[in-house]
């Protein structure tokens, strides 16, 4: 499942709740946000077959700020601010090993990319 295929599902599962409940004020959205969240961890842990596969996918943007030694990925994508890059509106943003897109400058603009995860082989 990818990142937007993810949101989109917590975003159906919220206005549901809120159809069935009408009352959409009675549990904000960011306690609901984080119980969905960990729902999802556990339906992964314990074998939910619509969450189970190889890998989770994550789409995002990887910019390298003007200082050459910072290199991020942003899960939308970021604007530049003074000698850096910003997204204040994404989900996640992880600094990366400034060796990795050799090819990226301040000047370039995000890269567009995906990050697959999978549990490490026991």
């Amino acid at each position: 499942m990818t990142y937007k295929e993810y949101e989109q599902k917590k975003q159906e599962c919220w206005e549901e709740y809120v159809s069935k409940h009408g009352m959409k004020n009675a549990i904000p959205e960011e306690p609901f946000s984080f119980t969905f969240d960990r729902a999802f961890a556990l339906g992964k842990q314990f074998g939910n077959s619509e969450q189970v596969d190889a890998g989770t996918v994550i789409q995002g943007w990887v910019t390298r700020d003007a200082n050459p030694h910072r290199l991020f990925v942003y899960g939308c994508k970021p604007t530049r601010l003074n000698d850096m890059w910003s997204a204040l509106d994404t989900a996640f943003a992880a600094q990366l090993d400034p060796i990795l897109f050799p090819d990226l400058t301040w000047e370039s603009n995000p890269q567009e990319v995906e990050i697959t995860i999978k549990r490490k082989k026991r």
